[in-house]
């Protein structure tokens, strides 16, 4: 049965939520591409000998939090052999919710908690903080950061950055450290500067720091194809019904910009040379979008000349180097201004190829029209997922393990018919 999966783990401390003493009622993972700290969980046991009272969980962060779960394959979930999500998480906080007999008449007195779990990272940044004078390259600096403020043991796959910097970072928090670094990054290859830090699942389950930009992260392979359908009986395979999206929910933009993508001119002034810096801003996009189009090739001519300027020191003294920042700025903030127009939502079945991160295609069908099967232009194509949200619930119906992905396109196939 498609969307059903099978619980190998979920233990808090000593507490295993598959033993029918404390079982489990659900549970939440909630990840997010913009969130460093990486995933974060909510489970909720029923109780009915309060075990974890017994333990006393309440106050105790220091205890392990593990899920692991996979596809059912004895029930023909159609997904991939062995593939699974696991997650090794510190318990953060855990809600006695009292004896809940009286919503649950006949059922006996018994009892409910919610746990909630983040990652290890997350508290062992609590109350560190970071305070060193750097001459590096600032995705060395975002390395130091993870090794020292973060205190991970995870591996870390860094996208490069150009040149070297002099940073310095006086006794700040590692989240705000990594803050200041969000205006100073220049890549080496990519136009857009915009850098992603997520923890993001290998093929086993486990999890890895990941620090790239938005067009490397958009120049993967797809891993699923998923397919909305206007025929009830759609699927001739689990596989197919497997990868079928249940709703689909585009933004207001997302087939169309309502605004210019492209800025007619941008201005930066270099107080080392006391000139300012033009930018043409009639120039073809560079960017490296999903589906290799651009945007607009020109900017179309309803566009007013209104140029914005911005100001970057450029101090000789501290950095011994030429560096790009100013224009890298001026760039990622056209490149946000792309992503910020076209987000969907979408829900699907649980998939462990479907990863934080990871690079998906949907295909859409025209909701009138008059050939069978005919799909929407602009809204198919590929997609990079920067949020999921798994939901699974014991239930005997399927699907018991759901996902609800929030992606970005960050494209627009010029002259698509968006009708349907």
């Amino acid at each position: 049965m498609t969307g059903r999966v099978k619980i190998k783990s979920v233990k808090v401390g000593d507490i295993d939520g598959t033993k029918p003493e404390s079982p489990i009622a659900g549970f939440n993972i909630y990840e997010d591409i913009l969130n460093p700290y990486g995933p974060l969980a909510e489970i909720r046991f029923v109780d009915p000998t309060d075990a974890l009272g017994q333990n006393r969980l309440n106050g105790s962060y220091d205890k392990d939090v593990e899920i692991k779960f996979g596809l059912d394959d004895s029930m023909g979930g159609g997904g991939s052999a062995g593939g699974e999500t696991t997650l090794k998480l510190k318990m953060y906080q855990n809600r006695n919710l009292n004896d809940q007999s009286v919503n649950n008449t006949g059922s006996g007195h018994h009892k409910q908690y919610d746990i909630r779990a983040v990652s290890p990272e997350f508290l062992n940044a609590q109350g560190n903080f970071v305070e060193k004078s750097f001459n590096d390259k600032t995705s060395k600096v975002v390395e130091h950061i993870l090794k020292k403020g973060f205190k991970t043991k995870r591996q870390i796959e860094l996208g490069e950055t150009k040149g070297k910097r002099r940073i310095v970072i006086s006794r700040k928090h590692p989240m705000d450290a990594l803050k200041q670094l969000q205006s100073e990054h220049v890549s080496e290859k990519y136009k857009s500067s915009t850098f992603a830090l997520f923890q993001k699942a290998d093929k086993g389950g486990e999890h890895k720091y990941v620090f790239k930009t938005f067009e490397e992260l958009f120049e993967q392979e797809p891993k699923v194809k998923l397919k909305q359908t206007t025929n009830l009986n759609f699927g001739s395979s689990a596989k197919e019904k497997q990868n079928s999206i249940m709703w689909f929910k585009p933004s207001k933009n997302f087939d169309s910009g309502p605004r210019a993508l492209n800025k007619p001119a941008e201005y930066a002034f270099d107080y080392t040379t006391h000139k300012v810096i033009a930018t043409k801003g009639n120039d073809s996009e560079k960017f490296k979008f999903a589906d290799k189009q651009g945007v607009y090739e020109k900017t179309p001519s309803y566009v007013e000349d209104h140029p914005s300027v911005l100001r970057y020191a450029h101090d000789k003294a501290n950095n011994k180097e030429k560096h790009e920042t100013s224009k890298a700025v001026t760039d990622r903030a056209a490149f946000l201004s792309h992503l910020a127009q076209n987000s969907a939502e979408l829900e699907v079945y649980y998939n462990p190829e479907i990863t934080l991160g990871s690079m998906i295609e949907i295909e859409i069908p025209k909701k009138v029209t008059k050939t069978q099967g005919e799909t929407e232009t602009q809204f198919n194509g590929k997609c990079l997922v920067v949020a999921i949200r798994t939901k699974y619930r014991v239930a005997n119906e399927p699907p018991n393990c759901t996902m609800i992905l929030r992606v970005v396109k960050a494209s627009y196939k010029q002259g698509g018919d968006s009708s349907g």
